[in-house]
């Protein structure tokens, strides 16, 4: 609150000179002018403080002033006193080495008597740190610091133009509570694009292992197919004409592929190295698929399927 003394000068010649000694005077009262919070910025702060949003305060009033205030909006405590730090002022914060500003800057909470070029080097401390760092303002001299933050809001029926074309997003309604519903959606977006990048990855990565191990263990692939329930995938194979004609039509087709059409498939004639490697590459798939059959099934489960 600020404070006017309201007096009646008294002098003898009645005549009020244009300098007026501050002896000799009459109190006439005390007029208090407020300046309050606007509605809803409590609420606000609260929501950013269990958002896991620290808010800091800077501005060229007083510290006695501009620590009212923050307590007024639930930025200070009433416990907190200019002695523990969380109350600044510009020039003390100015002549700090850079080592003092990067180890109190997570203290300080409320900056007093500052300036435009001490509110950019708070948003440059914040940054250096690691901290990713959103700046509101209306004025022109708070152009420099909505452009070096990484998010810039600017108020726009108060804000000036080069405020609005410096910031990144424009607050229209010019109350703080928008704050919070920017960063509401910003992280619902933020987070639904995480979950998207996983959705795509799991689901990616799974088609392409499929689809690999499909690729080179198609022909071992159909004898594990066979009998699902059996160990042995070669048990009376010689009784089934069919599938030994389905084998080696498979064998006759990628050997045909490979080395004759070339230019048709697109295709490099294989060494014989190479495709003794092929080859024991997909072998492996046997006895992977032995392993698994030895898995134990319940009773339930075994007659279910």
């Amino acid at each position: 609150m600020h404070c006017l003394c309201p007096q009646k000068v008294i002098e003898e010649n009645k005549h009020v000179s244009r300098k007026l000694e501050e002896t000799g005077l009459a109190l006439l009262g005390l007029v208090g002018l407020k300046d309050p919070s606007r509605t809803g910025v409590r609420t606000a702060v609260e929501s950013c403080k269990k958002a896991k949003v620290s808010v800091k305060m800077i501005t060229g009033d007083n510290p006695h002033t501009a620590r009212a205030i923050a307590i007024e909006c639930g930025i200070l405590n009433p416990q907190d006193d200019m002695d523990n730090k969380a109350v600044v002022e510009g020039v003390e914060f100015r002549n700090y080495s850079p080592e003092e500003r990067i180890a109190r800057i997570d203290d300080i909470r409320v900056m007093a008597r500052s300036s435009p070029f001490d509110k950019l080097l708070m948003v440059q401390c914040l940054k250096e740190k690691g901290h990713v760092v959103a700046v509101t303002g209306d004025g022109t001299n708070d152009a420099p610091a909505l452009k070096e933050a990484d998010i810039g809001l600017s108020m726009g029926i108060q804000g000036t133009e080069v405020a609005k074309e410096s910031s990144d997003i424009i607050i229209l309604d010019d109350n703080f509570t928008s704050v919070v519903t920017v960063l509401r959606w910003g992280r619902c977006v933020y987070n639904n694009i995480q979950k998207f990048i996983q959705f795509q990855l799991t689901v990616n990565i799974a088609a392409l292992v499929i689809n690999f191990v499909a690729a080179i263990s198609s022909v071992f692939n159909e004898f594990n197919a066979r009998k699902l329930e059996k160990r042995n995938i070669f048990n009376g194979i010689h009784k089934n004409k069919l599938f030994l004609a389905i084998i080696g039509i498979t064998i006759v087709l990628q050997v045909m592929m490979v080395e004759l059409l070339k230019r048709f498939a697109s295709t490099e004639r294989l060494s014989w190295g190479q495709w003794g490697a092929c080859i024991g590459i997909a072998a492996i798939s046997w006895p992977i698929g032995c392993a698994v059959k030895c898995i134990p099934v319940s009773g339930k489960e075994a007659s279910g399927t």
